[in-house]
């Protein structure tokens, strides 16, 4: 008769923590690629991170009165 349980080998207390960390450093190493991708040199890096962090231009007063004029005249046919 077959046991439904696998036999695992015995390991150092501390190996599970180190395939952890070593699983973690690569991940990190994965994203940090993947945001660099494309990206040849770090004073490029360093500004496309500083566009992406800058708040968005902010829509002006005339640009919303346009599109309020806009939605009440298709409302209106």
């Amino acid at each position: 008769m077959g046991c439904c349980g696998s036999k695992q080998a015995a390991e150092d207390p501390g190996a599970r923590e180190d395939r952890r960390g070593k699983m973690l450093e690569a991940a990190e190493a994965r994203n940090k690629a993947n945001e660099m991708r494309g990206i040849k040199n770090p004073k490029a890096a360093a500004k496309l991170k500083q566009e992406q962090s800058a708040p968005k231009r902010e829509i002006n007063n005339f640009q919303t009165r346009k599109d309020d004029q806009m939605a009440r005249d298709w409302a209106s046919n």
